[in-house]
């Protein structure tokens, strides 16, 4: 819980740096490839990339794909944050 904390106001942090644009353009990118060149793609509240078409969506947002790497490390990760 700790560490979901931090790495939110890392995430604040990023949307706010020179980077951020430059994140946004990668992120979009790849989900053009995975939906279609055309595909039209927002971003959600917390930053990132959203696209849908049709039945299909990919969520980049930065708190979904920051989730998901905090996922795959499990317990790992929580323990470093364990005192």
């Amino acid at each position: 819980r700790e560490l979901r904390r931090a790495v939110a106001a890392r995430l604040e942090d990023l949307r706010a740096s020179p980077e951020y644009p430059r994140l946004r353009e990668l992120l979009t990118e790849r989900a053009r490839r995975l939906l279609g060149a055309e595909v039209p793609v927002g971003e959600p509240p917390d930053g990132g990339v959203l696209a849908v078409a049709g039945d299909r969506r990919v969520d980049l947002g930065l708190t979904a794909l920051a989730d998901r790497a905090l996922e795959r490390a499990g317990a790992r990760v929580e323990a470093l944050w364990t005192p």
